[in-house]
């Protein structure tokens, strides 16, 4: 996922690895963003996040970074495709390394959030 913010005279940018990318759809992070906010978050698409919800989306990526460090040092195990034959592909990655990168995607949504600036992501 790469996020941007392109009113931004020195444009950010942000790319989460494929691990933590695939959690946040996993735990149905984006549709919870969707269904609270109307939005069309979609894996594999392109959206804008808007300036006014930027900072309500920061929270929900803080609570969700708070859960996962509850579970500090544990592996978190996740579905993330089907191989040719239709078996399962799990993703074994340390919850430490996923919520750092929660906590980066945080950084640039409260800069943007401070600036009033949309979002523009590739997920």
């Amino acid at each position: 996922m790469i996020l941007d913010s392109p009113e931004e005279q020195s444009q950010s940018e942000l790319t989460l690895s494929a691990e933590a990318s695939e959690w946040l759809f996993y735990v149905k992070f984006w549709d919870g963003i969707n269904e609270k906010y109307q939005t069309d978050f979609a894996q594999y698409e392109e959206e804008s996040l808007a300036a006014d919800i930027v900072e309500e989306t920061s929270n929900s990526l803080a609570s969700m970074k708070a859960s996962l460090l509850n579970e500090d040092g544990q592996v978190v195990s996740f579905r993330y495709g089907w191989n040719q034959n239709k078996e399962e592909l799990i993703c074994r990655v340390n919850s430490q390394i996923i919520a750092d990168e929660i906590e980066r995607l945080i950084v640039l949504l409260n800069r943007a959030a401070h600036n009033n600036l949309d979002v523009y992501c590739q997920l």
